[in-house]
């Protein structure tokens, strides 16, 4: 057959075209598959990617919270005897905190390998994904937060992001990087006084600072509360690349707030709130609240109205539905699913007036240093050799360790329990402690004196009740002392523990609660407390009779102290006690007014305590027509008495640099 060359020409054409359109077919076909591969490729590094980020997340907040728990324990323990540096060192710290969490497992090719699972990078795996950095001298862990580390720290780039540091005596400074140290010897420096809202130079010890930003409520975030903030810095180290070995460093301040009681109304027990005894509710006009209000439990069993801070209890809350804080309205529902997250999302405020500090939010722990009835009694700590920190437990969370004057009761007369013999130690102006012992007719007068003879600060009486006490004078104590040799001024004799010798013939020893053929003590001569410029305090096991008014007289305010010089001040005190009675007379109530704080101290956390129901001499309550208080939070160092109950807040948080 033949075909023409025109019509050869123009199959040949139409075959051409053919060609070439397969040909693009086929580069638009592979180009797609090639686009999809790269997107199909880049998905799955998304994906690695956003694996790997979520793993470190989860490993870094199991860590924290593991160290969160473990650092407060470690300090504690390392105050008691059995304890070594060795095995409550930051370093055992850490890796406890590593193993608690997990936050290093891997998962095992016995998990993989059933699932068909085949080239999983390492990281993925969770292999070496998150560690612990070594930024601290000597390769160690943490940075300790003094002076002497401020060096390093601005080296790092990290100092202006840092609270102001503690001065630390240069016997402390290896303690203080080595294991989680809390010393009355650590305290704030005149030269770092950014963040110190009290003059450093006069109030080292505690000073006013900012409350950091947390929902529990202790106090509103940046309000001013008075402290001691110890501080460490640490690092940690995550993978950024599911593939690579680049690792992001991070830095955390660790922080152990060691906050005196300062809010109106606290207690380790169940406070019951609102209502009195006698059944009658709490009335403004005459019970007035501003501040925060702390139990273990918080139960409203009538009215609250606080104008200021929080209610906060650390197990359970019962507002009822007539609570007032701040001027809002609080109710039981603020913490039931999707309650707090509907809040949050219509105000612009993350503080609510009330919390459990389990629901908190934020990486914080609050503890109460609750020793019980043990505050109350004096033990002396074993030698500092036999255990990890310089500081002693029972000198630490013991008030009557910490009382400068000691009167002790060594001798009784056994019929009627009046003391007739007493020690009497105190400081010394060389820091030591001298004794006088007095002694019912040769060198114990009255109170009243006898004539060239100084006023003793300590008397007998019996009560109209019959009960025998031993009778405080805080206003004869300055005279007293300046009769006494080498006796310390009364900046230092501040706080006075009433105790007795166990070993008393025909002594009928404290019980709670007290019987009356048991003694107590009394306080007479205690209106006028301005000599005591550093406040006062009395710690005793024994119940204490108020026969006088107490604190009345206002005093100059102190300079540096934040305090406005406008409003009247009143030296700060303290009286622990396990029962308070007020008066001295039978058939006779004593109207009582409280101007201060109340707190109650209490071994079981689920007992319930009421902080306004007072008695009498009698030991029947008060009526609540003749108790008024002005309860509210201390504002300032100079407001908080030289023997208080201790709380700590401990806080993890990402240092932004």
């Amino acid at each position: 057959m033949r075909i023409s060359r025109k019509l050869r020409h123009r199959y040949l054409s139409r075959g051409t075209t053919t060609v070439l359109a397969v040909i693009a077919a086929t580069i638009l076909i592979s180009g797609l598959l090639t686009f999809s591969l790269r997107v199909g490729l880049n998905s799955i590094d998304a994906q690695s990617d956003a694996q790997l980020r979520q793993d470190v997340r989860y490993r870094e907040q199991a860590f924290l919270s593991a160290l969160l728990h473990i650092v407060p324990n470690r300090a504690i323990l390392a105050m008691k005897a059995g304890s070594s540096v060795d095995a409550m060192s930051w370093e055992v710290i850490f890796a406890d905190a590593l193993e608690i969490s997990d936050s290093r497992a891997v998962v095992d090719s016995e998990i993989l390998d059933p699932l068909g699972v085949e080239g999983i990078s390492a990281q993925l795996q969770g292999q070496d994904v998150f560690e612990i950095g070594t930024p601290g001298p000597e390769g160690g862990p943490v940075i300790p937060g003094n002076s002497s580390s401020m060096g390093l720290l601005a080296n790092l780039g990290l100092g202006d992001s840092l609270p102001p540091p503690l001065e630390v005596p240069t016997d402390l400074l290896s303690a203080d990087i080595s294991i989680p140290l809390l010393s009355k010897r650590k305290v704030y420096s005149p030269l770092y006084e950014s963040g110190l809202y009290a003059d450093p130079a006069l109030y080292p010890s505690m000073n006013l600072i900012q409350y950091p930003n947390l929902r529990f409520g202790y106090s509103p975030p940046g309000s001013l509360v008075v402290a001691k903030r110890n501080w460490w810095v640490f690092s940690t180290r995550s993978r950024v690349d599911p593939v690579g070995d680049t690792m992001r460093e991070k830095y955390y301040l660790l922080s152990i707030y060691e906050l005196p009681s300062q809010i109106p109304i606290s207690s380790t027990g169940v406070l019951t709130l609102g209502r009195h005894e006698d059944g009658s509710f709490w009335d403004e006009s005459s019970i007035s609240l501003d501040g925060s209000i702390y139990g273990a439990g918080v139960k409203n069993m009538g009215r609250i109205s606080t104008s200021g801070g929080s209610i906060t209890a650390r197990n359970s809350l019962f507002l009822g539905d007539q609570t007032m804080v701040a001027g809002s309205s609080l109710s039981d529902g603020f913490d039931d699913l999707g309650a707090r997250e509907a809040r949050d999302a219509l105000s612009t405020d993350d503080f609510y007036g009330a919390s459990l500090s389990g629901n908190g939010g934020g990486e914080a722990v609050f503890l109460n240093i609750n020793p019980g009835t043990n505050f109350l009694y004096s033990l002396p700590d074993e030698d500092s050799s036999l255990r990890a920190s310089p500081t002693g437990w029972e000198e630490y969370s013991r008030g009557a360790n910490r009382c400068a004057i000691t009167i002790r009761v060594t001798k009784i007369d056994a019929e009627s329990q009046i003391p007739v013999e007493v020690e009497l130690d105190y400081l010394t102006t060389s820091g030591g402690s001298n004794r006088v012992v007095l002694e019912r007719g040769t060198n114990w007068p009255t109170g009243s004196g006898v004539e060239g003879e100084p006023n003793v600060p300590v008397d007998t009486e019996i009560l109209d009740n019959l009960r025998s006490t031993l009778v405080v004078l805080p206003e004869n104590l300055e005279g007293y002392l300046e009769s006494l040799p080498d006796a310390a001024p009364l900046s230092e004799n501040h706080s006075i523990l009433v105790e007795y010798s166990p070993s008393m013939e025909g002594f009928n020893e404290p019980t709670i609660p007290s019987e009356a053929d048991q003694m107590a003590v009394a306080i007479r001569r205690c209106e006028d407390l301005t000599s005591f410029d550093k406040g006062f305090a009395l710690v005793t096991p024994f119940p204490v009779y108020f026969l006088e008014n107490f604190n009345q007289v206002p005093a100059e305010t102190p300079a540096g102290s934040g305090i406005d010089p406008a409003s009247p001040y009143f030296p700060p005190t303290a009286v622990f006690s396990p029962e308070k009675r007020f008066g001295g007379r039978l058939n006779s109530p004593t109207p009582v007014h409280l101007d201060g704080r109340v707190s109650v101290m209490s071994t079981d956390v689920g007992q319930e305590v009421s902080p306004l129901s007072l008695k009498g001499a009698d030991d029947e309550e008060i009526g609540s027509d003749i108790i008024t208080a002005n309860l509210k939070s201390a504002m300032s160092p100079a407001s908080i008495a030289p023997i208080h109950e201790l709380n700590w807040l401990v806080t993890i948080e990402e240092i932004e640099w």
